[in-house]
């Protein structure tokens, strides 16, 4: 029954130049394709990125592409014999 159907489905449907005599009449099609568009951007969606700042002498996060690790290292004190 299914393929019934989608046979009258089939039939029922405006032709490429139905479509093209009248192209005021795009909202059906135009619905379509935002509804896939919108399918697909759920799936592609990139993950998100992370940003993890640590002192030195913290624990280092786990590794993972998706994230950049700074870690701040302590102020080196300068000695008064380098300065001259």
């Amino acid at each position: 029954m299914r393929h019934e159907s989608k046979n009258r489905r089939l039939e029922n449907r405006p032709s490429c130049r139905q479509i093209a005599s009248n192209p005021m009449d795009n909202s059906r099609e135009l619905a379509s394709l935002l509804r896939r568009a919108n399918k697909i951007a759920i799936h592609q969606r990139p993950p998100a990125l992370e940003l993890a700042v640590i002192n030195a002498g913290d624990e280092m996060p786990p590794p993972s592409p998706w994230r950049l690790t700074i870690q701040v290292e302590p102020k080196r004190t300068v000695s008064p014999a380098s300065s001259t």
